[in-house]
């Protein structure tokens, strides 16, 4: 009974002692770190953002750490996983090449001596691969001067949303969404398409488009006409206003599918001029042009506006106005009589005017003057028009010639051309006396001038 009760209690100190051992081993070796899983970012079709933080590194340094993953639950870091290095704390790991369309388990993970921790599971699934979207386009019809329809039809979304649909279409090959173009709804299937605003007797071409998150596809290329009609023009803006008028023209943006045979500008002291007002002809043809009015009458407000003529009519563009300077005397002999203050040998007559029906006229054949004294209040220009008949002798034309004196210092000399022609002599304030003297050869020859403007 002794001999029991020894051995009894040496087995208790023994397992005491065991225990001890066994407890203090298993506290000298540590364990795992502890890690927590970051939330799923920045989904992409093949790739995610994810990290971790570890909180305790078990007792011993992490040696690694990162995140694994799987399309199965639990993954470990016999899947894939990344190496963001030893330190504790956070940290960001990016998975990349997923497998669009895939459902995914994400832990964060970090290993020390003692073994491997996991952090809590997350899932998340990548998105869908989507590609461009598949659009044919179709043919132009209902076709106008201005205006046409067209289409497409989406047959593929590409597995992705269509948020815009539409045709884009000019007049170069190939247009895109950088041309003109319509919007006309989103999602799949047919649509119809008008296109407005367009110039007549012009080619268009066309193309369907579809767009969604992978971007913008087009269709194939269709082409149509505009039917012809009146062209298009602009009016340009009026530049250079002086006492006699100003400087516009037209841009032509469509000859509307036609010759056109005459081009140029109308203005009237009323609005809305037309062909039947003022009219200065620019000639034919398609191309832009300029136009300058050169007898309006000073400090007077006019209306201009271009204008166009094919074999559909005459069509006008929009309309300016300018008024043009006040500040000087003028001179136009439309009484028909000598205005007060001119002396000399020439007269008033209705033979050759350059506005009007009047002008001032020298001796036929005879060397002959003319002149006027004023006083100019304010520095500038003295502006004329002057026209010469040639001199006949032998059968042979032969040049006349006007001289234009500024206080009896010849200031120019003009000699005989086709047509009228404008003068233009700077002109200080004070009183000056003005002289045309006309040169007539072999008897022959007449001098004529309109339309003189001082400055007051």
């Amino acid at each position: 009974m002794k001999i029991f009760q020894k051995t009894s209690a040496f087995l208790l100190i023994l397992t005491s002692v065991i225990f001890s051992l066994s407890s203090s081993c298993k506290k000298d070796k540590g364990n795992p770190p502890v890690v927590t899983t970051a939330a799923i970012s920045a989904i992409s079709q093949t790739s995610a953002e994810s990290g971790g933080n570890i909180t305790d590194d078990g007792g011993s340094s992490v040696v690694v750490k990162g995140v694994c993953w799987n399309t199965t639950p639990d993954p470990t870091t016999s899947n894939s996983k990344t190496d963001e290095g030893s330190d504790i704390g956070n940290f960001s790991s990016s998975m990349t090449g997923l497998t669009p369309g895939t459902t995914y388990y994400v832990k964060a993970y970090a290993t020390n001596s003692t073994g491997t921790g996991y952090g809590n599971q997350a899932t998340f699934t990548t998105l869908v691969m989507v590609n461009l979207p598949a659009v044919t386009t179709t043919a132009a019809n209902n076709i106008a001067q201005n205006s046409a329809t067209a289409g497409g039809n989406i047959t593929s979304n590409g597995g992705g949303v269509v948020n815009a649909s539409g045709v884009c279409f000019g007049v170069n090959q190939n247009p895109t969404l950088s041309d003109g173009f319509t919007v006309d709804g989103t999602g799949s299937g047919q649509f119809t398409s008008q296109m407005l605003n367009l110039l007549p007797g012009t080619t268009y071409y066309v193309r369907a488009y579809a767009t969604n998150s992978a971007g913008t596809s087009y269709g194939n290329q269709v082409s149509f006409s505009t039917l012809k009609g009146l062209a298009v023009v602009n009016t340009r803006d009026i530049t250079e206003v002086s006492a006699m008028g100003g400087v516009s023209g037209g841009i032509i943006i469509s000859d509307g599918g036609q010759a056109i045979s005459e081009k140029g500008i109308c203005w009237s002291e009323l609005p809305d001029p037309t062909t039947d007002d003022n009219v200065i002809v620019s000639g034919s043809g398609p191309s832009s042009y300029n136009s300058a009015i050169v007898t309006a009458v000073p400090g007077t407000t006019y209306y201009v506006r271009s204008y166009v003529t094919n074999e559909s009519g005459t069509s006008y563009g929009d309309q300016k106005t300018f008024t043009t300077l006040g500040n000087v005397n003028y001179y136009s002999f439309e009484s028909g009589l000598i205005p007060a203050g001119w002396v000399g040998e020439w007269a008033v007559s209705n033979s050759k005017a350059f506005v009007g029906s009047y002008c001032l006229t020298s001796l036929h054949g005879v060397n002959s003057e003319t002149s006027l004294t004023v006083t100019i209040a304010n520095s500038g220009q003295i502006s004329f028009y002057y026209f010469l008949d040639w001199s006949t002798a032998s059968g042979f034309s032969v040049s006349t010639s006007i001289d234009f004196y500024i206080d009896d210092v010849l200031a120019g000399n003009f000699p005989s051309s086709s047509g009228w022609h404008q003068a233009l002599f700077d002109v200080s304030a004070g009183t000056h006396t003005f002289k045309w003297r006309f040169n007539a050869r072999y008897m022959d020859g007449q001098a004529y001038i309109d339309y003189i403007i001082f400055p007051k």
